[in-house]
């Protein structure tokens, strides 16, 4: 019979999957230390990354950002016409060519994240990481601040605990400017049955792929929902991601060519009539989504005592205490 967990087991399952012990000796300088590194944790990523990339060959974000970390097992996904431009500045083992120049189909990102997606299961993969390529950062939060990480283990954490469950079909990191610092009102580890955007781990079971031309991960998102999986979006990791329409290159020349991005909605309302909403704010067309009426649980797998990681992680900086009603205290660290 399959196990759900609920909001009174929530601090003792994550105690299980990661167990944390907390440094006592830290320093005032260690606490101001805007640096985050766990030099204990021997979880290593196992699912392939690959930066979707496009008309940014001097200014692919997530290649540095990725490089920083010490990651070097990721791929850069470009189109054959760019080829020689991406050369010039990123190393040929770091890149996929893509079979044909997808940008002529007029479709944004929607086939070369297709394209990704079989290329993963081609490889026998059981899920794949697919980013943009204008993410400049990876964030830890603490109860006081946020702290920027410098090692790839980040991978094998969040996937160690996304593994643990059964009916898990995205997930990803929050943005780090929606991640607020508050000690007396901390935000929740992370958000179950919500959107899932930028920079997603997806379960290569799914028999959805990606379509339309607009807002495609908004659009799948909500096929994962309404499919009865669910969705979990980190905060207590997240990503530093460029505004859109900041940098050029990428879907810029699709957001360009739209009414005040109406075009965007009307797709996704025409996707999912019942669910999305048009409306008009700060000088533009929103869609509107109710993601709280998704109850889907989250399922544990029956073997998860299994993947328990036996080591213990230390963590240079105090750790605030789970609290709170909300099932997404059970990652808070």
């Amino acid at each position: 019979m399959t196990k759900k967990i609920n909001n009174g087991e929530r601090d003792e399952f994550w105690k299980k999957i990661i167990p944390i012990e907390l440094n006592q000796d830290f320093s005032k300088k260690t606490i101001k230390d805007k640096w985050w590194i766990n030099e204990k944790s021997q979880l290593k990523g196992k699912y392939p990354i690959y930066i979707i990339s496009y008309n940014r060959s001097d200014a692919c974000l997530t290649y540095y950002t990725f490089r920083e970390l010490g990651l070097e097992d990721f791929k850069v996904v470009v189109e054959p016409c760019e080829k020689n431009l991406y050369l010039k500045y990123i190393p040929e083992k770091y890149l996929i060519i893509t079979p044909e120049d997808f940008h002529l189909k007029g479709c944004g990102s929607v086939p070369v994240r297709n394209f990704v997606w079989e290329h993963s299961i081609k490889n026998n993969n059981k899920k794949h990481w697919i980013f943009d390529d204008n993410i400049r950062g990876f964030f830890f939060l603490t109860k006081r601040e946020k702290k920027r990480c410098i090692e790839p283990n980040v991978f094998g954490i969040v996937e160690h605990f996304f593994d643990q469950f059964k009916n898990l079909g995205l997930a990803g990191f929050n943005y780090m400017y929606f991640v607020i610092p508050a000690p007396n009102r901390p935000r929740p580890s992370f958000f179950y049955n919500t959107r899932i955007y930028s920079a997603i781990l997806i379960n290569n079971d799914l028999q959805f792929r990606w379509r339309g031309k607009y807002n495609e991960d908004t659009d799948l998102s909500l096929r994962v929902l309404e499919a009865g999986f669910s969705t979990i979006l980190l905060n207590t990791f997240s990503v530093g991601k460029c505004g859109t329409m900041i940098m050029k290159g990428g879907n810029e020349a699709i957001y360009k060519e739209t009414n005040k991005r109406e075009e965007f909605v009307d797709e996704l309302i025409k996707q999912h009539p019942t669910l999305v909403k048009k409306v008009y704010r700060y000088n533009r067309w929103h869609h509107s989504i109710n993601y709280n009426i998704y109850n889907n649980p989250l399922e544990l797998k029956e073997d998860f005592s299994k993947l328990v990681y036996k080591d213990t992680l230390i963590l240079k900086d105090r750790m605030p205490t789970p609290s709170g009603k909300r099932f997404g205290h059970l990652f808070r660290v």
